[in-house]
Parts: structure tokens; C-alpha cells; sequence
């Protein structure tokens, strides 16, 4: 792709516009509007309606709240109970909003129930789990709740709670869409010649006599954090795969269901091959498979699942193969299930030969001593206790399945540990944790990570660190009770050291948060998330600070940079001692060190300086730091980070992603220190921070060859080498990275000093570029640069949200910076540049931290009225060649103006993800934006044709 041709503010965006589809909104509660599914306040109260009104592409969201069937799929049935939710186009469909979201991530599935349910006269009657549920008074149920019909993968159903359908007619079928639908099978849903994507979805007390809580015929959907849980049907009461269906089955769980005869949590049949990834069966009663029923050619494959407290009452305890099946299992746990008829946890009959590998299976002996009646041994499998966290209570003390508590989780002594083969795994486990955490795979479905200790400023619990409610309030404590390979949690909030390392110091100062074991440690959280990936490092600042008065006055930058009011602050906010790069913090900010004094104070047997460090002071340690904001810290050498002695192993990734270090200030060092440490930063950015002496970005000496790719050293001052110095035998290497706009006041702005770095594909101010290249800043290996990389505004690093790491962030590029597509792809080690945007973008990666995203241009010669020009240029009418649109205020707070906005024009504003959030049609020139978040966002105008008129950026202050 060649982006520098793109002339308009954002290609993405633009491209977005010409298929862009409609939303639709669906809120049992609206109770006035007009009900015609164009807004929250006009959403239909009913789901059908919006289902038949969406086309292809089109999203429907749907708010909390308990939704029946109002209509038959074939339009003629007179039996109530062949009402269904009925759906064969490929839309988007999404539960789990309040009713007032503009953006699909603000939405919480979980906290906002969306159910679809057959109980018409909500009254049935669910007792019991497993093998003791009954489920009554549902005669006049629905036989389906949800049927669906030729979809494909572009389909998407998210968000839902589907329940009490009863498939138990007497016979016959409805048709939909051309397609038989038989009234006996699949009474929560049924996916006939259909594919959807199915995430997010509860199925419960459904039942059926085939297929109780999903049946799917000649369909392979892709199914992920499902639960199916006391469904109930005479045949797969939880999942029914039938005639030549191959569904990707992820992270779901199928718990206390019930079959009379078989599959109790699933049945394969019929040339069906499932594929099943870090999945639970947990709890599930049939007589013949209480876990799993496989007949007639079947071929499922299931990886890194766990089988437990499953119950059959006659043979197979947790699976049932039967005639001439070769089903494979990889990294499972088969363990504590129970027949009342047989001992033996898996049955084969009529030829049937399983295979089995890197897998504990109760009573097989183990590959030392395997029992052939089983199936096949591959190798590499154990007869051992797998030593779960607490198995008799598998969903936790929260009591909801896939979540941080589950008592499915492994002890640290479970022999299931690292004991599983990483090839064919997915990428993450049930909890969405890296499935592959030490050497190897662990079996089952949940991933050893350590264990989670929590911290949360406002916790009113206990305060043991063991949950959100029962965190400790301060971040110390749970640094000195963790043990290495613990995982530590820590929400939102502003956290000062409370103790000094040596434990014996009277002196305030000396506190400083201190670590000497490997352990995970993670900010960003808001203090009720049960995944990792739930949080949000950006709305949620975790400051670590050393101001212990919280008066620090901070102005300027670079040269002007000016720190004052903090003699009272610790010396250090963070030092380490012989940790490994198995060590990981991220998502913290790390502010208010002030390393200003002589003497020492000791650690772990070890002197650390007061004159060292303000923010972080690495000695004999190589921790892995992402997503740090370090800022407004001062020393006497590494204002920012001194390391010693550090990063002295090789990682098997990168010592260093995603760092802003600025407004940092030392003697020497004013960002970064390096003395013998050699850290590898990736998607670094050094700005505003000064040196009153050298090295006012980074300082290496004692032979320190730090690695630097994809980083940006911007307006940084010192007297010698405003950008990097490097001495006493330092060999940096720079990559893909931008050198620009550094400031010194005796000799080398951007690089100083007799050390000599190796550049590839680098942009240095003042180089010559590899085709005049000045040798005096060392070795030129190529693809470098010497012009102006025209960031979008270098004065505002971190835009006007105050955020870093967002879309408006100052230092992206912006078209035609010769920046773009001109970096190594090679030496690019991670996927993402620093705001999480893809990278590479297009042909090759772009210079710097920031992967230019498509259509920015300077904003010194682009208006809204000279790109309003540009596009009427090109439009038939003369009326719409004069007309000029413009937008005030902007930024603004709660409302916007558009000026020139005519009756046939509509009015749109995205996110910067291509998320159409609202629209605005006829000549309201008056846009309320009250709703929207603090951030940026685009506008963008089509006239009646829908051809695009008017773009420009809004900003939203409040």
C-alpha cells in the first residue's frame, strides 16, 4: 500500500464511509419515541422487528432486559409455541447494553442481562444440578428460542442469555427460509446450514429431546466464552453436533447439565468432527457419556480441556465413543469422575481407538503403564492428581465460570504443570491468559500463572489481598507476601511508598516501593475485573509516586523543564534487585523520585545511592517494564531510570515496550542512565527531558550497548548530547528510530560522545542520511535518514486528551513524512507500534513509535474549509461547488455547530476504531455530543447519494 498518495484526514475512515451499515437499537424499556430502532430513545421495543428490518453488515444492540418471541418464522403458524427468534442474514447482534452506550466496548455483557427466553408465562420451575435437575411448568414454552439459517462467519451473536426453550413436540416441523426445522431438537437455539460467530452467550435450562441447549445440523460455527449449564434433554443435553458439523469450540464451559440417555454436556454424531480448545465439562450427568457421547464417525479433536465430577450411570464417566471413532486428545485432564456401573472414566466400543498425549487420565497407568482398553497412548501421559485448586467448587466463590477464582485453577505442586506439548495450543487459556506461561503448556484448560494478589486503594474488606473486595490498600504488602511467579493486580489510584527497604530507617525519604523476586505485576485496572484483558491502562492511571507532600510543581519541557517543591520526596519510587526478565510491570505511571543526596541505603545485601535513580533504579536486574509513563522524576545521574549492571541476560522478548519517559531531569542521564546494562526499548519515547550536563535523552557508559528499535528522542537538552550520549566503550544499536528536534548548548544535540552506535533505517537530524553520511555519529548500515519526520504537533507529545498512548498523541506521523514505510520489517519485533495500532501498516514498518494509520496530513496547511474546497471539486452540482461546511466549536464540551449542514445531508461521528456512534440527518445544525467520552473522534458529512462532503477531526474536552 502506498499511504503518501492518501489526501484526506483518515483513509481508514474514508474507507469505512462507503460500506458503512446501520445500527439498530432494541430496548424492552423505551417507553416513548418513535420505536423504529434509529436511537436509544426511538429503539424497538421488541427484538424481531430489528432483526427483519437489519440487511447484511448491519449491528443491532440490544439493551438489558428479558425478550420473548413474538412471531412464528414461517408467518402462518397458529401454535404460540413455534415462536422463535429467527435470523438468516448476516448481522451483527449485541446484548448486554444499559440503553444509553455510544460505543460498542462501553457496553458490560455481564453486569446487564440480555435474555432471550421461551417462558412465555415465566413460570418454570429449574431444581437441582447435574443429575438431581428437574426442570417443570414448561408446557407452553417455546420449542426454540433462537433458529438460525444460512449464516456464515460473518454473522456475529454476542452478548446473551438464552433459556427455556422446550423442543419436546410430539412432531413435525416449521419451515424458515427454506429449511425444516424439527420441533423435537435444540430448544435454546438451533443453527441449521449455519455459521455464525457465537461469543459471550449463556445457554440455560433449556431442553429438548435432542439437543437441549444448542443443536447444530450441517453447521459449523465458531463458539467462545459459552456457557451451557442445566440443560436438560434425553440425547446432548448441553450441545447437539449433527450431520457433518465442525464447530470451533473455545473457552466454554458446559456445567450441570442432564441427559436421560446420552452426552450429558455434548453429543457428536454423523460424520461431525468438533474441535474443542480450554474448554470444562464439569458436573454433567448421562447414562452413556456424562461428559461426552461420540457415535458414527465422528472425529473431534479436544486440547487442553478439563473433564471433572461428571457422573454416567452406566458406562463412561466422562466420555463415550462408540463405532469406529478416532477422536484425539491433547493436554486434557480427565479426572474425579464417577460411573455407577464402571470404573473406567472413557468407554470404547464397536472398534473405537482414541488417542492420547500430554494428558492426565485418571486410572490409565500412565505411559509407564498404560491401559490399552483406553485408546491409544501417544506418549507423555500422566496417572497423577492434578491438584486443582478446589475441584468441589469449580466456578469459584463468585460462582461464575472463566473467571480469576475458578477452583479449576492448578496448584503450584500440580504434576499438569509445564507437562503439556505446545504444539497445536491456542494462544491463551480459559481466563485469556498466555496459555504457554513457563517452558511449556500446562494440560487442562487453565494456564498456571501464579497466583493473583490484589491491591485497591479504597478496599473495605479484609484487606488480605485475596480478592477486589478484600484487597490490600497499599502496594508493598502485596509485593512482600506474593511469591515468584505470583500475579499482583493493582487498580487505579495514586500509591506512596510506605516502608524503607532496609526496614530500619527513620528517614521518609528512604521509603520506596522495592522488589527482589520475579513476579507479574500489573496496573490499569478499575477494581472489578476478573481478566487481564479487561482493563483499561489508559483510563485507569496507577500512580506510583514518591511526592510524598503531593505538592511537586512541574513546568516546561526540555530546556525550560522546571521541578521544584519536592525535597521531601523519596529518593527512589522503585528499585530492584536480581530480578530476571520473568519479572513484568506494566501499566503503571512512576513520578516524584528525587534522588538528590550522598550515602546509601541497603537492600537484599546490596548498597543502592541516593544520588541513583528517582524513578527506577535497576541494579543486577533485567525486569520486563510495559505500558510505564515515567515522569517528573529527578537524580543526580538517571532521573528517569538508572540501571546498573542490568538487562545483562538475553530475553526472549524485548527488556522495554511501550515507555514514555519525559520531563525527567539529572545531571547526567535525564531520562535514562546506563552503566554495563545493555536494556532493548521498542516503542520508546524519550521527550522533554534535560541533562543539566549530558545525556539529556539517554546516557551509556561502561561499555552499556542498550538496543533501540521503533523509538522517538524528541526534545531533549543537555550541554553535551541532547538526545543520547554514549561513552567509555558503549556500542548502542538504533533502529527504526527517530532522532529529531534535541537541543544542546555545547556540542552534539541529538548524539555526543566517544562511543559509536550502529544506525539501520533510522532517522537522525543532522546525519546526512546514508547517502551523506557523517561519519562523526557512527556507523551507517543503512536506509537512514536526515529530514523532517512532520509529526502531527511536537509541542503536545501527549495530545489534547492528556492521555499517552491514544489516537491524537503529538508525535504520530502525518502524510508525507518520509517516516512512513521506511523501516526494517526484520528488526520490528512486536506487532504493535505504542498506541496499539497494527504494525506494520503497510508495505514495511514505519520509523519511530507511532505506525502511521492512514490520511493525516500537517495541520498547518489543512483546514476544514481548504479540504471542504478539495472535495467540492470533484461534486456535480453548483450548488454544492459554493457550499462550505464548518464545525465550531472544536474542541467542545456538549454541543457542536456545522455550519452550512442542508436538509439532505447526514451528519456522522465515528470513533477513531471506523465505530459509527451517531448519526444526525436534515438540517440540525446543533449536534448534542453530551454523551460521548473525553477523546477524539471523527465527522464526517454525506450528502444524499451518501457520497462523503466534509471530514474533519472533533475533540471532545469533558
Amino acid at each position: 500500500m502506498n499511504r503518501s498518495i492518501i489526501p484526506l484526514l483518515f483513509y481508514l475512515i474514508v474507507a469505512f464511509s462507503t460500506t458503512a451499515q446501520n445500527t439498530y437499537y432494541v430496548d424492552v424499556n423505551a417507553t416513548t419515541g418513535l420505536k423504529d430502532g434509529s436511537s436509544w430513545t426511538n429503539a424497538f421495543t421488541d427484538l424481531q422487528p430489528a432483526l427483519d428490518e437489519a440487511q447484511p453488515g448491519d449491528e443491532v444492540w440490544v439493551a438489558q432486559g428479558t425478550y420473548l418471541p413474538t412471531e412464528s418464522p414461517n408467518q402462518t403458524s397458529t401454535d404460540t409455541r413455534d415462536k422463535s427468534f429467527h435470523l438468516d442474514k448476516d448481522i451483527r447482534l449485541y446484548g448486554g447494553f444499559t440503553g444509553t452506550e455510544t460505543q460498542l466496548d462501553q457496553r458490560d455483557f455481564q453486569s446487564n442481562l440480555t435474555i432471550l427466553s421461551g417462558d412465555f408465562n415465566d413460570d418454570d420451575a429449574t431444581y437441582g444440578m447435574g443429575e438431581s435437575l428437574q426442570i417443570s411448568d414448561n408446557g407452553e414454552n417455546a420449542y426454540h428460542v433462537m433458529i438460525t439459517a444460512k449464516l456464515s462467519s460473518h454473522a456475529i451473536i454476542d452478548g446473551f442469555t438464552i433459556k427455556s426453550g422446550h423442543a419436546h413436540g410430539t412432531g413435525g416441523s416449521i419451515t424458515f427460509s427454506g429449511i425444516l426445522f424439527m420441533r423435537s431438537m435444540g430448544g435454546g437455539m438451533i443453527n441449521r446450514d449455519s455459521s455464525p460467530s457465537m461469543t459471550n452467550i449463556i445457554f440455560e435450562e433449556n431442553k429438548g429431546l435432542h439437543g437441549g441447549g444448542l443443536l447444530n445440523r450441517s453447521s459449523s460455527p465458531s463458539i467462545s466464552n459459552v456457557t451451557f449449564t442445566r440443560n436438560y434433554a434425553s440425547n446432548a443435553a448441553g450441545m447437539l453436533n449433527h450431520q457433518s458439523s465442525f464447530p470451533i469450540i473455545s473457552s466454554t464451559s458446559f456445567i450441570g447439565n442432564r441427559a436421560q440417555h446420552n452426552g450429558g454436556g455434548m453429543s457428536n454424531n454423523s460424520n461431525c468432527a468438533p474441535q474443542i480448545y480450554n474448554s470444562t465439562f464439569v458436573g454433567n450427568f448421562s447414562y452413556y457419556g456424562a461428559a461426552m457421547y461420540n457415535v458414527n464417525a465422528v472425529y473431534p479433536t479436544i486440547v487442553n480441556s478439563t473433564f471433572t465430577m461428571n457422573t454416567a450411570g452406566f458406562h463412561g464417566s466422562s466420555i463415550y465413543n462408540n463405532t469406529l471413532l478416532s477422536p484425539v486428545f491433547k493436554n486434557c485432564i480427565i479426572w474425579e469422575n464417577s460411573s455407577y456401573s464402571s470404573t473406567a472414566s472413557i468407554y470404547n466400543i464397536n472398534g473405537s481407538d482414541p488417542s492420547f498425549s500430554y494428558s492426565i487420565i485418571e486410572g490409565s497407568g500412565g505411559s509407564n503403564n498404560w491401559d490399552s482398553s483406553l485408546g491409544q497412548d501417544l506418549g507423555n501421559n500422566l496417572d497423577e492428581r492434578p491438584y486443582f485448586i478446589d475441584s468441589s467448587e469449580p466456578n469459584g466463590p463468585d460462582g461464575i465460570p472463566r473467571t480469576s477464582d475458578d477452583g479449576l485453577t492448578l496448584l503450584k505442586t500440580s504434576p499438569a504443570i509445564n507437562s503439556g506439548t505446545n504444539s497445536g495450543v491456542n494462544a491463551e487459556d480459559i481466563l485469556g491468559n498466555p496459555r504457554v506461561y513457563g517452558s511449556s503448556a500446562d494440560m487442562g484448560a487453565y494456564e498456571f500463572q501464579g497466583r493473583i494478589w490484589y491491591v485497591k486503594p479504597n478496599a473495605v474488606g479484609s484487606n488480605n489481598g485475596t480478592s477486589w473486595e478484600n484487597a490490600f490498600t497499599d502496594l508493598q504488602p502485596a509485593l512482600d507476601t506474593a511469591t515468584i511467579g505470583d500475579r499482583i493486580w493493582v487498580a487505579e489510584g495514586v500509591y506512596m511508598p510506605t516502608e524503607s527497604p532496609d526496614m530500619s530507617s527513620i528517614d521518609d525519604r528512604d521509603k520506596s516501593f522495592h522488589l527482589d523476586k520475579d513476579l507479574l505485576i500489573y496496573g490499569g485496572f478499575a477494581g472489578n475485573e476478573v481478566k487481564l484483558d479487561e482493563r483499561d491502562v489508559h483510563n485507569n492511571p496507577t500512580i506510583l509516586s514518591g511526592d510524598i507532600a503531593q505538592n511537586d510543581l512541574v513546568s516546561g519541557s526540555g530546556s525550560t523543564l522546571s521541578i521544584t517543591d519536592n525535597e521531601e520526596n523519596t529518593y527512589h519510587v522503585l528499585i530492584n534487585f536480581n530480578l530476571t526478565y520473568e519479572t513484568v510491570i506494566d501499566g503503571f505511571t512512576i513520578s516524584g523520585g528525587n534522588a538528590d543526596a550522598n550515602g546509601s541505603i541497603v537492600y537484599s545485601s546490596q548498597f543502592f545511592y541516593k544520588m541513583f535513580g528517582g524513578g527506577i533504579y535497576n541494579w543486577n536486574s533485567s525486569p520486563t517494564f510495559s505500558n510505564i509513563i515515567i515522569t517528573a522524576n529527578s537524580a543526580d545521574s538517571g532521573g528517569g531510570i538508572y540501571n546498573e549492571l542490568a538487562y545483562n541476560t538475553v530475553a526472549p522478548d524485548s527488556d522495554m515496550i511501550n515507555l514514555f519517559i519525559s520531563k525527567n531531569e539529572a545531571e547526567i542521564g535525564g531520562g535514562m542512565y546506563n552503566s554495563s546494562s545493555h536494556p532493548s526499548l521498542v516503542n520508546a519515547v524519550f521527550v522533554g527531558n534535560r541533562a543539566s550536563l549530558a545525556g539529556g535523552g539517554i546516557y551509556n557508559t561502561l561499555v552499556s550497548n542498550p538496543s533501540l528499535i521503533n523509538d522517538v528522542l524528541t526534545d531533549n537538552m543537555s550541554i553535551y548530547g541532547g538526545g543520547m550520549v554514549s561513552e567509555n566503550g558503549s556500542l548502542p544499536t538504533v533502529t527504526n528510530t527517530i532522532i529529531w528536534g534535541n537541543v544542546a548548548s555545547t556540542s552534539g544535540p541529538e548524539l555526543h560522545g566517544s562511543g559509536m552506535s550502529i544506525f539501520t533505517n533510522s532517522l537522525i537530524q543532522g546525519s546526512g542520511g546514508s547517502s551523506m553520511w557523517d561519519s562523526s555519529f557512527g556507523t551507517d548500515n543503512g536506509g537512514n535518514l536526515d529530514a523532517d519526520p512532520l509529526f502531527f504537533d511536537a509541542s503536545n507529545p501527549i495530545g489534547t486528551d492528556n492521555i499517552f498512548g491514544t489516537v491524537d498523541d503529538g508525535l504520530t506521523l502525518t502524510n508525507p513524512s518520509p517516516a512512513i514505510d521506511t523501516g526494517d520489517n526484520n528488526a520490528s519485533q512486536i506487532d504493535t507500534d505504542i498506541a496499539g495500532n497494527p504494525r506494520p501498516y503497510g508495505t514495511n514498518v514505519d520509523l519511530g513509535a507511532y505506525e502511521f494509520q492512514g490520511g493525516l496530513v500537517p495541520p498547518s496547511p489543512f483546514s476544514a474549509r481548504a479540504a471542504t474546497k478539495q472535495i467540492a471539486d470533484t461534486l456535480s452540482t453548483p450548488e454544492e461547488e459554493t457550499r462550505i461546511l464548518t464545525i465550531y466549536p472544536n474542541p467542545a464540551s456538549d454541543r457542536i455547530s456545522i455550519a452550512g449542514l442542508q436538509k439532505e445531508h447526514t451528519a456522522i461521528i465515528y470513533s477513531f476504531s471506523g465505530s459509527k456512534i451517531l448519526t444526525t440527518k436534515g438540517e440540525s445544525k446543533n449536534i448534542d455530543i453530551s454523551s460521548l467520552k473525553k477523546g477524539t473522534y471523527i465527522l464526517m458529512v454525506n450528502d444524499r447519494s451518501g457520497k462523503m462532503v466534509y471530514q474533519t477531526k472533533l475533540v471532545k474536552k469533558h
